[in-house]
């Protein structure tokens, strides 16, 4: 039988349990009566610490005055679509891309070549030819239909003359399945430590970095934030925001310019398991406190002021910030 069921049944327990319990209020009574009338009750006291805490860093950070010139770096007085575009994607980029592309073209049907592909006898694209198959991708974004077929379609109602006089369908779909940035044969294995997600890309991304940066300069107020470009295919670094409207795709931080909203820089974030070492970073930080500090390492010592928008955890702005403020002058104004 259970404790408290001999309890309720036998009166003597119950006794015994109510003299415990006045001998037990009979010393809080006690106790209470040889304290000071004054002092707060025991329980609400304060003890002193052994040592008290001070701020270790009072003085104010020596930040260099702000003496960039911000704005765009090119004079694009008189220039066309085109010159702008070529800005950012010279014939540099233009010609690594085809040459790529022809490559890949190549191993493919030396390596499948009873496949239906490698029987159409690959013609080697060329610069000119790659700008159309890129203007006419960039026009499916206008002109929206439900396949790519249907831009080629001969029917009077559905009909888009410009893309069957620009290219044929067979070709644009041999360019978009041969399109390469990258020699696969190089790309190291997946256990090797030189390993890089973004193989198939990189140059891309590193073109682009560097042209990003070179075209403009940024003012003094700059801002850090994520962007989701929307991708919902099969992806080992793939995230899910439901904040975003896109919710699924590709996490990318960027450093902007405030007032133009310009991206300086960017970073993709390729997963928590993915290496960063940016040059002086201390090694303590986390991943997306090493990711702002590469963002922000070319302005570092010239006076600007960057606006962490905190879409990561606290963590990044008292591991990372402090460091900055404290070794680079940088400082720094967080928003909700």
């Amino acid at each position: 039988m259970p404790s408290w069921r001999q309890n309720l049944r036998h009166p003597a327990n119950c006794s015994e349990t109510s003299l415990d319990t006045s001998s037990t209020l009979a010393d809080v009574s006690s106790d209470v009566s040889d304290a000071d009338p004054g002092s707060p009750p025991a329980s609400r006291r304060r003890t002193a610490p052994a040592e008290e805490w001070v701020v270790p860093h009072r003085q104010r950070p020596d930040i260099p005055p702000f003496t960039a010139n911000p704005g765009i770096n090119i004079d694009v007085a008189g220039f066309t679509a085109t010159q702008f575009l070529q800005v950012f994607m010279g014939d540099d980029l233009l010609g690594h891309i085809v040459a790529q592309s022809n490559l890949y073209a190549h191993q493919h049907c030396a390596a499948k070549p009873d496949s239906y592909l490698a029987r159409q006898q690959w013609t080697p694209l060329d610069v000119p030819e790659f700008l159309k198959f890129w203007a006419l991708t960039m026009l499916m974004g206008i002109i929206k239909k439900p396949s790519i077929r249907s831009y080629w379609s001969s029917s009077p109602i559905c009909s888009t003359p410009i893309y069957p006089q620009s290219m044929s369908r067979r070709r644009y779909e041999n360019i978009l399945r041969f399109m390469h940035f990258s020699d696969n044969s190089l790309c190291p294995p997946r256990e090797h430590p030189q390993f890089d997600r973004l193989y198939k890309i990189r140059p891309l991304i590193t073109h682009f970095a560097a042209r990003f940066a070179e075209a403009y300069t940024p003012g003094r107020n700059i801002c850090v934030d994520e962007s989701l470009m929307k991708y919902k295919g099969r992806l080992g670094f793939k995230q899910y925001i439901p904040s975003k409207r896109s919710r699924y795709g590709v996490k990318v931080y960027k450093l902007c310019d405030s007032k133009s909203g310009y991206t300086q820089a960017f970073r993709v974030y390729e997963g928590k398991d993915s290496s960063l070492d940016p040059p002086g970073c201390p090694e303590h930080m986390g991943t997306s406190g090493k990711i702002v500090w590469d963002l922000l390492f070319p302005l570092m010592n010239k006076g600007t002021t960057c606006m962490l928008i905190i879409f990561i955890q606290v963590s990044l702005c008292s591991s990372c910030c402090i460091v900055l403020i404290q070794q680079h002058a940088v400082l720094f104004a967080r928003t909700a």
